[in-house]
Formats: C-alpha cells, structure tokens, sequence
C-alpha cells in the first residue's frame, strides 16, 4: 500500500515512516526520484547499493545531517521536520567515521556515556561489562582508541550507538572492512537489538549481511527507489526458476560396475531434468555429484517433490537439494534494470510440447486447405479466362468474314 494513501491512524502505527524524500531537486525536467518506506518494532531494515548511489546521503538526512524539501519523516509519531530535536532523542547514531578522540580509552567513553544517560554510579561496573563481553571488547577496554584496529574502532562505534538505548538504531556501514569473525560478533549484537523491540536502518552493499540482518531491503541507486520487499519477495520478483543439486548413491561389486551405474544413473537423470523443464541445465557434474539449473516461470513446490519422491528409487538418489537462486541474483538483476532503463519481466509462460504439436498439426491442416483451395480457384480462373477467350476469338472472327463478305458483294454491284 502507498504510504500517501495512508490514513492518519494506519501512519501512526509504525516507529518510523518517510514519505518521498528526495535526494536532490532536479535543476530540468519534473521527475523526481524519491524514497518511501515504513517500520515497526523488532524490524530491520537494510538499504542496499553500490558505491557512490546515495546510501550515506540518506542515512545523514534520516538523523538530520542533511535537509530535504519535498518529503515528510515521522519518528514516533513526531513530525522531524517541525520537531527536530525531540525526534533526535529517539534516534541512535553510527557513522562510517567514529570522530572519537584518541586519548580515550574505550572504558573511559564508555563510562562517560553512561554517566550522561544517567546510569547510577553503582551499576556502571556492571554496564561496561555487559557492552564489553556483547562486543567481544573485554581485552581492549583500556587501550588508548588511537592504537586500536579499524575493526575494533568500528566495534566501539557500534557500542557508542547502543549505549544511547534509544527505540532507533541508525548504522552507516556497520561492518565495512571488517573480517568474518567480527563481523558476525556485530551481527548477532544488532540481531539481538532487533530482538529486544528496537527498529534498526543501516546501510549495506553486501548482500550477505542484508539477508542476515534485513527484514525489508531497499535498493536504491543516485537517491532512486529501485525496489522494496522482503529478501525472499526480491528473489521471488526478479529471479527465475530453481537449483537441483543430487547425490547418486553408489552401488556395485567392482569398480567398473559402479562407474558403469554411475554412468546409467546420470543419464537418466539427465532425462529427468529435461523431464522437468526441456531448457534445464547441467551446471556441475563431478563423480556422484550433478547439479542443475531448472528455469521454469513458477515452481509449485507439491508436484516438484512429488515427482522426484516417486522416481527417487528408480533414478538412485542418495540424496538432494531445492534452493532458489541467491538474493545476489535478484539485486544484481534491480541494478541491472536501472542501467538497461527497460522493465524486468519474467519471460513469458512456454507452452509444452504436445500443445505446442497440436498447434503444428492445426496450421498444417490450415496451411493445406488454403493450397488446395487455390489450386481449384486457380483452376475456376484459368477455364474462364479460357473459354472467353475463345469467344473472343470466334466473335472477332465473324465480324472479319461478314464483312468482308459485304465489301465483296458491294463492290459486285459496282
């Protein structure tokens, strides 16, 4: 539903809700490339991109680092426009960059934080340890954040954003740069934010910590709204078919037996896949491993399983997998859209064979009466041109022998 279709009572029920904010006005031409979204509690969203397409651009107008004209912002039912600071209040922020000052430890920030939020004196013990064995920061407490990795900067920022425990947790980037390890650590941190009823916005041009952290994604390009949905409807909207991956089971006395069955099993397999859709394709075949690309329009799940379950004997399947396409896929195909400027439409429906040999038949049949009837018209065409002609010929040649009789009778009588 369009958020400026909404009624006040249907906007008042999300935490955050952003109606057409745009990035910048156009100097020529009307169109406007705008942003719209809303969330609720325990939701993450993740804004998706490639470099330089205006991710940080609307993160900093989110937490009013940059101003907009034409769009509304709502936080907890306050208008940001109007009310600016209390809706601040609501917000936790993440840059990219910490800005912290080098001489602090990470103890002695977080302490001092804690204090201006209000934490009583006799639990600030208890509140730093809980921050550092969340964030895995335990052995980094009181070393100077000017000697720490960039990794461990970044965990600080994080921490930074979450001791402000305000209902909205804004991230730019939350782990750019950082390697696996760490990034999980952050993951599972936000993971459990999310859990405890805060909404979380952050920005990503990974795919894999969207599908990890996003609830709603939404893929934007130069301050454009490409597309919006749950990872699983982006895959559903802009990706094709699915993956068949099997193990054959290995059976024989000897191994020239088995490599024989090896070898029957995957033909038959093969005629399987090409069973399922006639433009199926081998990707991957190595040993008692195959794998298949199957590009039909819409999978109905019942009859696929349905029909590998009842052949699972005969094909020797020791085991197998269905997984759609990855959500890499689908975010690749919105980019590819935006350049292309064509409309991404999944192909059209084939017909199957025998419809498609019933049709044959039919334009043959068609195709032979037309020739037949033709013939016969050509035939009805030649006779009559035929047959006057003939008169023609008899009348003109009457005419020349009555008149010539006449003029030698007239000159007779002369």
């Amino acid at each position: 539903m369009r958020i400026a279709k909404m009624s006040r009572f249907e906007c008042c029920r999300y935490n955050v809700l952003v109606d057409q904010i745009e990035k910048r006005i156009p100097r020529h031409g009307k169109r406007l490339n705008t942003v719209s979204f809303a969330l609720d509690k325990y939701m993450s969203m993740g804004i998706y991109g490639s470099h330089k397409t205006g991710k940080t651009h609307l993160i900093e107008q989110l937490v009013g680092a940059r101003g907009f004209r034409f769009g509304e912002m709502y936080i907890e039912k306050i208008d940001f426009k109007f009310e600016n600071q209390a809706a601040l209040k609501l917000l936790g922020f993440c840059p990219q960059k910490s800005g912290f000052s080098k001489v602090f430890s990470p103890r002695q920030l977080f302490t001092l934080l804690f204090m201006i939020r209000g934490v009583p004196e006799a639990n600030l013990s208890e509140k730093l340890l809980e921050i550092a064995m969340s964030l895995d920061l335990k052995p980094y407490m009181n070393t100077k954040i000017g000697d720490l990795s960039l990794a461990i900067k970044r965990k600080v920022s994080v921490a930074v954003a979450l001791i402000a425990y305000n209902k909205i947790l804004i991230i730019d980037e939350p782990t750019r740069g950082m390697p696996a390890k760490e990034r999980r650590t952050i993951w599972n941190v936000l993971r459990y934010a999310r859990f405890c009823g805060k909404t979380i916005i952050f920005s990503s041009n990974e795919n894999i910590e969207c599908e990890t952290l996003a609830d709603l994604i939404i893929v934007i390009d130069d301050g454009e709204l490409l597309a919006i949905g749950s990872p699983q409807y982006l895959r559903e909207r802009y990706t094709q078919g699915f993956f068949f991956e099997l193990k054959i089971l290995s059976d024989g006395k000897t191994e020239e037996e088995t490599s024989e069955n090896l070898e029957r099993d995957a033909e038959n397999i093969i005629k399987f896949a090409y069973f399922l859709h006639e433009d199926s394709q081998l990707l991957q075949h190595t040993a008692n491993i195959m794998k298949f690309y199957i590009p039909v329009e819409e999978v109905i799940y019942s009859y696929l399983f349905g029909s590998i379950e009842k052949n699972r004997r005969r094909l020797n399947i020791a085991e197998y997998i269905i997984y759609q396409a990855p959500l890499l896929t689908a975010l690749d195909n919105i980019l590819a859209v935006r350049t292309s400027r064509v409309t991404y439409n999944k192909p059209k429906k084939r017909r199957s064979r025998d419809y498609t040999r019933h049709l044959n038949r039919e334009r043959k049949a068609r195709d032979a009466e037309a020739t037949s009837s033709s013939i016969e018209l050509k035939a009805k065409h030649s006779w009559i041109a035929t047959s006057s002609s003939i008169g023609l010929k008899a009348k003109h040649s009457w005419i020349a022998i009555s008149s010539s009789i006449g003029l030698k009778a007239c000159h007779s009588n002369d």
